[in-house]
C-alpha cells in the first residue's frame, strides 16, 4: 500500500516508520501514516531517534496541610531513556477522594472546620505521544488549634545572575512555636528572574546590579499573611575592587553602636553589604555581631583602642578593610566608684556543728555610701572546712572533734575594680572533752570518823 504513494521504501524509512507505529499507543495507524504521507515521501519523515516514551509518573509535594492550607505539588515524568522531567502544564489534576480541592497548577486547598485530622488522596493525569500516565498520592489534613501570627522569608541577600537562591519561609503561632511552612504558601518575583513554589529562586541575566522582589502567601485556616524581601541579583561581568567600613569614632563603655560595610565595583558603582560580610573584633575589646553591633565592655578602666574588620566575598574575589576605634571610660560620680570591700558574719559569728551562717559582703565607695553585694560577690573558704554558696550562706560541718575556726573571703567587682575582704567564724563542737579532775572534802578526820 505505502508504494502507491511512490515512496522508495527503503531500511531506514521503514524503521523510522515502525518506531512511530510502535508509538501510537492509541493513535489511529491511518492518520499517523497519512500524517507523515502528506509530503509526497516516507523519506520526510523527521528523524526520531532520539524521542523519548514516557513510562512513570510520581507526583512530589508536602505530606501534611493544615486545614484552610494550601499545598504546593509537582508532577515528575519519568523517559525509557531514564530521564526525568518536571511538569510545567498538561497535567489534569483531581481529588480522588476525600476533603478539598486542586487547581489546574497542583496547588492543593484543605478545608477548614475539622475536628480530627483528615486523609485527602490526589491525582494527576498525564498524556504525551499518545502514552498516559497516572499518579496518586495521600495528604494528611491536620487539625490545628493554633492561631498563625506571622510568617517569616529566611534566605540570601544576594544571588548572582544565572545562579540559584533557597528561601524558606517559617511560620510564628500563638503558642511560640514555629513551622516550615515553604511548600505550602504561594510564591511570586518581580523582577530579574522566577521562583518555584518550593521557594527555589532562578536569577535572570542582568546589566547592572538589580533588585528583585521576591513575594509570598500564606494561609492557614481562616487567617492569611504575606511577607516580601528585596534580593540583589548581580552583574556577573562586575567585579568588585574594594570595600570601606564607616560608623562612630568612639564609644562609650557598657554602650553599643553600629556599623555599615560598602563594597565598591568595577563600574563605579558601591552598595550596602553589611549583612553579607564576616566582622570581627580583631584587637581591643569588646565584640561585634554578624549584623555590625558593636558592643564595648562596661568594666574598662582606662580608654581603649578597638580594631573592627570586616571581609566580604564575591565570584572568588575577596576584600577587607578595618576601621579605628576608641572606647572610653564612662563619665562616673564618687557615688560610683569602688573604694573596698568589707566582709561580717552574722550575729555573733558562731555557730554550731551542722548549723548555717550567713556571711555579708559590703560595698564602699567614693562618697562614703555603702551597699550590700553579698549575692554578687565571689565566695570561698580560705581555712577550715564547711561549704559556703554563691550568696554568702556558710554551712557548717556536721561533726567537729573540737571547736574551730573558720575563714571566709568574699570578692567583689564594679567597673573596673576589684576588692576583697575575710571574717572569721567560731564553729562550735557538742564533744565534750575532759580536761581535769579535783577531789574536794575535808583536810582532817578524827580517828574511826568518817569524812565525804
Amino acid at each position: 500500500m505505502l508504494n502507491r504513494f511512490g515512496c522508495n521504501l527503503n531500511k531506514r524509512s521503514t524503521s523510522k516508520l515502525n518506531k512511530f507505529l510502535s508509538m501510537g499507543c492509541g493513535m489511529s495507524v491511518s492518520v499517523l501514516i497519512v500524517s507523515f504521507f502528506i509530503g509526497g515521501c516516507i523519506e520526510q519523515i523527521p528523524d526520531i531517534g532520539n524521542v523519548r516514551v514516557l513510562v512513570d509518573l510520581q507526583i512530589t509535594g508536602p505530606g501534611t496541610v493544615v486545614e484552610g492550607g494550601l499545598g504546593n505539588y509537582s508532577a515528575v515524568a519519568t523517559y525509557d531513556d531514564g530521564s526525568k522531567a518536571t511538569l510545567k502544564s498538561g497535567v489534569t489534576w483531581s481529588v480522588d477522594g476525600g476533603v478539598g480541592s486542586i487547581d489546574n497548577n497542583g496547588t492543593y486547598k484543605a478545608v477548614t472546620g475539622l475536628t480530627t485530622d483528615s486523609e485527602t488522596r490526589i491525582e494527576a493525569s498525564y498524556t504525551e505521544l499518545g502514552v498516559t500516565r497516572k499518579a496518586s498520592t495521600s495528604i494528611n489534613v491536620s487539625n490545628s488549634d493554633k492561631i498563625l501570627i506571622s510568617i517569616a522569608i529566611v534566605g540570601p541577600d544576594t544571588v548572582a545572575e544565572g545562579g540559584t537562591g533557597y528561601f524558606t519561609l517559617r511560620a510564628s503561632y500563638d503558642d511560640g512555636s514555629t513551622e516550615n511552612v515553604t511548600n505550602n504558601a504561594l510564591w511570586t518575583v518581580e523582577g530579574p528572574g522566577s521562583i518555584t513554589s518550593g521557594g527555589v529562586f532562578s536569577a535572570g541575566s542582568v546589566t547592572s546590579h538589580t533588585l528583585a522582589t521576591i513575594s509570598v502567601v500564606y494561609t492557614e485556616g481562616e487567617v492569611s499573611k504575606n511577607s516580601s524581601v528585596d534580593i540583589l541579583v548581580t552583574d556577573t561581568s562586575v567585579k568588585v575592587t574594594g570595600l570601606s567600613i564607616s560608623g562612630a569614632d568612639s564609644i562609650q563603655s557598657g554602650t553599643n553602636t553600629s556599623f555599615t560595610a560598602s563594597a565598591q565595583f568595577d563600574d563605579g558603582s558601591s552598595r550596602d553589604v553589611t549583612h553579607n560580610v564576616t566582622w570581627e573584633v580583631t584587637s581591643g575589646p569588646g565584640s561585634i555581631n554578624n549584623a555590625g553591633e558593636y558592643t564595648a565592655p562596661s568594666d574598662i578602666v582606662s580608654d581603649a583602642s578597638v580594631v573592627i574588620g570586616a571581609t566580604y566575598q564575591e565570584e572568588g574575589t575577596a576584600k577587607q578593610a578595618s576601621y579605628n576605634l576608641t572606647v572610653t571610660m564612662a563619665n562616673i560620680t564618687a557615688n560610683e566608684i569602688l573604694a573596698g570591700v568589707s566582709v561580717s558574719v552574722q550575729s555573733s559569728g558562731e555557730v554550731s556543728e551542722g548549723g548555717v551562717i550567713n556571711c555579708i559582703a559590703t560595698a564602699n565607695y567614693q562618697d562614703g555610701h555603702s551597699a550590700d553585694v553579698s549575692s554578687s560577690s565571689t565566695w570561698e573558704i580560705v581555712s577550715g572546712s564547711g561549704t559556703i554558696s554563691s550568696t554568702g550562706e556558710y554551712r557548717a560541718p556536721a561533726e567537729v572533734n573540737s571547736n574551730m575556726t573558720v575563714t571566709v573571703r568574699g570578692s567583689y567587682t564594679e567597673g573596673g575594680k576589684s576588692f576583697s575582704g575575710t571574717a572569721s567564724i567560731s564553729v562550735v563542737s557538742s564533744v565534750v572533752t575532759l580536761n581535769s579532775v579535783s577531789i574536794s572534802g575535808p583536810s582532817t578526820m578524827t580517828e574511826n570518823g568518817t569524812g565525804s
